[in-house]
């Protein structure tokens, strides 16, 4: 009778804590701190970290077992209100303080589990949290300990599924608490093992003697200090990561969804992920994965479940070495053991506690470094022998990290002054080492370069002092065109007054014509004029170098600066336009050079392969030239589609919003693939070779599509016919080519659009 009511009850009440998890989101920090497990219910309760102005939404989420049962949310509750009304459903926005708390609940788990998902849907705010499960103490035996030589490495793990020595794997051939034959199908090793006296045993392996000292889930401090210094040459060539995901759960191991590894490298000079994924893994979670880096770098090691990141951990790689390590999944522990592993055990071991903001906003308190830097001493004096190479990694990861917030705040002179003080950049580590270099230095470098540029900005007041000063002579026509424009300008700085967006909009378009585009365009290109400004003004590539110069004297950081420059303009026009070549000359590193050399050759490669892509769906000019009138421009480009419906789209490969459009309209173009519809793409604004691999890459290429991009004077004519207010904007036209304007939200609107063509198919 016991039993029979155990079993209909579920389980008996609990609640976990000390949780672990893993959030596949990179906009938020998501940290589920508590799991309460009622008869009527179950309560996540989640902090929420995020920018002010930020937000969270909860629509749609869910709360999945281990065995695929899935909970519906009943309701949820702020556990922290301050001053915003929180409610699921809706996106809440962060306060100022950057974090939220709720309590979310769901219905009731009933079945017994030892770890939950919860999830949204698959959209730009929708998050996963994966592997939520209750992390204990390590129930030390035997045959579920680990162990290590007097050195502090971890040298052998004997477990109940297998054990690990020297990087490797093993089962058990023969196990008892004196003698143990191991085998991993190559090779035999016998271990006789002693007593256990004050935490250490020794162990007797194919006759070698080792006296090992016993420990937890993770490897503790090593008992010496390592001086060791990174490595700075900047060779390419591969790593090895070999290991074992070991007890990974069973809807993982026993499912027909893909599982996989991947290890993602940023490149130096763009900032773009590479991610390998090529790996082999076996049934029971060994594996092996190759990676290419370029000198010493910090890696994320990453594992995912049907393309779900389920897991990640950070390594620091070296060309040439080979990392064994074990990732156990009931303690949420990775371990290293072998080449290089003590100060990979150190990242995982010791994750600085400190509070080094890395979101944009960094609060008022943490605007100042200093504080923080007595946290860091601190923390340091109280593990006195973590490794050089640990501790100068993770100083210089978060100095950077927070001077690259200051600079977003346009807190310059805190920035300069944290700068100053604490040596931004560590000179003496390698370039490559920390990704948060690439993101200081672009942005300390733009801020800089943007200044520079502001100086010699064309302004009326400009042209009409260099008639002061003889260097050019201005008809009255041109004193007109200067006034114009004047008169313009100061229209534009009254929109700072403006109460609202809609506000602002609506006097930005009243206003547009003003400008004197076509004139001043050919006010510009006179010689005298020309001359003037080009006499008066540095070109760019001086106010590149000035600036580069400035901000560095170090030549190996100079050369950084120049390559970030370089790899930043081949990811956005695919090739090095001619006013880039001092700046490649001037970098004096080979090995920098020589990446830079292998982007553009990826680049060329890669437009080549675009062009191949694109040239069937790619509108020739020839059909509209010689036209200049906007009306007539449209007429000619949607003339060999009467009798369809046409979809025009107005877009910039520069316009984020227009680029997610594009990839969220492939389920609306979905619902009305039964009528003939024709996709017109009009680009505006974009380098050919940028807008022609935008179309590959976001697969724009089936027979019922069409792009068009034109010369600077049909688009503008174009736009001006259309009365575009903003990027992107949508057109439809009927059978008869009847123009009428589609609002932006029907991206999200299906029902609406699908109704919308319907009707248009009836006329």
């Amino acid at each position: 009778m016991c039993m029979m009511l155990s079993v209909s009850c579920g389980w008996a009440q609990t609640v976990w804590t000390n949780l672990s998890s893993y959030c596949d989101n990179d906009r938020l920090s998501l940290t589920p701190t508590e799991v309460e497990f009622k008869q009527d219910e179950t309560i996540l309760h989640l902090r929420v970290q995020n920018s002010p102005g930020g937000g969270v939404g909860f629509s749609g989420i869910k709360l999945k077992d281990e065995n695929g049962k899935i909970y519906a949310l009943k309701h949820g509750d702020p556990t922290r209100i301050y001053e915003d009304k929180c409610l699921l459903g809706q996106y809440n926005k962060v306060p100022m303080h950057g974090i939220m708390n709720f309590a979310l609940h769901f219905e009731p788990v009933t079945n017994p589990t030892t770890r939950l998902h919860a999830y949204t849907g698959y959209g730009y705010y929708d998050f996963k949290m994966w592997n939520i499960h209750q992390v204990k103490p390590m129930e030390i035996s035997l045959f579920n300990s680990n162990w290590r030589d007097e050195k502090g490495d971890w040298v052998l793990g004997l477990y109940e599924s297998g054990a690990v020595y020297d990087s490797k794997v093993y089962s058990y051939e023969e196990k008892s608490d004196k003698k143990i034959v191991l085998t991993n199908g190559n090779e035999k090793l016998t271990i006789a093992i002693g007593k256990e006296k004050n935490g250490k045993r020794q162990f007797k392996i194919n006759n070698q003697k080792l006296d090992l000292e016993c420990f937890g889930a993770e490897v503790p401090a090593y008992p010496t200090e390592d001086n060791t210094a990174f490595s700075t040459d900047y060779t390419s060539g591969e790593a090895e990561i070999s290991g074992w995901i070991k007890d990974f759960p069973k809807e993982i191991s026993e499912s027909e969804e893909a599982f996989g590894i991947s290890v993602k490298v940023q490149n130096m000079f763009t900032g773009e992920l590479e991610d390998y994924n090529k790996a082999t893994i076996d049934k029971d979670g060994k594996f092996t994965i190759k990676v290419k880096v370029k000198g010493t770098q910090s890696v994320i090691f990453n594992e995912f479940s049907n393309k779900v990141n389920v897991y990640e951990v950070k390594m620091i790689l070296q060309p040439g070495k080979k990392y064994f390590m074990v990732h156990n999944w009931e303690t949420a522990k990775c371990m290293f053991m072998g080449e290089d592993a003590r100060l990979q055990n150190e990242l995982q071991a010791f994750p600085c506690k400190y509070e080094w903001k890395t979101s944009i906003y960094v609060p008022e308190k943490e605007k100042s470094i200093d504080s923080t830097m007595t946290r860091f001493n601190d923390y340091i004096a109280k593990n006195p022998t973590l490794s050089k190479r640990y501790r100068d990694y993770i100083l210089q990861e978060a100095q950077l990290r927070v001077l690259t917030n200051l600079i977003r705040s346009d807190n310059a002179t805190e920035a300069a002054r944290v700068a100053s003080k604490f040596a931004a950049v560590n000179t003496s580590l390698p370039i490559s080492l920390i990704p948060a270099l690439y993101e200081y230095c672009e942005n300390k470098y733009q801020d800089e370069y943007s200044k520079a540029r502001q100086k010699y900005t064309r302004t009326p007041e400009l042209f009409l002092s260099f008639e002061k000063q003889g260097k050019i002579q201005l008809s009255d026509s041109e004193r007109e065109i200067l006034k114009k424009w004047q008169q313009y300008e100061k229209e534009i700085d009254k929109l700072r007054e403006c109460e609202s967006q809609e506000e602002m909009m609506e006097k930005y378009k009243k206003i547009q014509d003003m400008y004197p585009r076509e004139e001043l365009n050919a006010f510009f290109s006179k010689e005298e004029v020309s001359k003037a400004y080009s006499e008066w003004a540095p070109s760019n590539d001086q106010i590149q170098k000035n600036v580069i110069e400035s901000l560095f004297t170090d030549q190996t950081m100079r050369d950084f600066c120049r390559s970030l420059i370089l790899g930043k303009v081949l990811q956005q026009v695919k090739s090095l336009p001619d006013d880039y070549s001092q700046l490649y000359d001037d970098i004096k590193n080979e090995d920098f050079k020589q990446q830079i050399n292998e982007l553009k050759d990826y680049y060329a490669e890669q437009q080549r392969q675009n062009e191949e892509k694109v040239k069937g769906v790619i509108a020739p000019n020839s059909n509209v030239a010689g036209l200049t009138d906007g009306k007539a421009i449209v007429e000619k480009m949607i003339e060999p589609y009467k009798g369809k419906i046409i979809y025009m789209d107005v877009w910039g490969t520069w316009c984020q919003p227009c680029v997610q459009a594009i990839k969220a309209s492939p389920t609306l173009k979905d619902a009305v693939k039964d009528y003939d519809v024709v996709y017109l793409y009009f680009e505006y604004g974009s380098p050919e070779s940028v807008w022609k691999s935008a179309i590959a890459d976001l697969n724009l290429i089936k027979p019922n599509y069409v792009h068009y991009q034109l010369p600077s004077e049909q688009q503008e004519a174009v736009i001006k016919y259309l009365k575009v207010d903003g990027f992107p904007s949508y057109f439809l036209f009927d059978k008869n080519g009847n123009m009428e304007s589609l609002d932006r939200g029907h991206i999200g609107d299906i029902d609406g659009f699908k109704k919308k063509i319907e009707e248009l198919s009836k006329k």
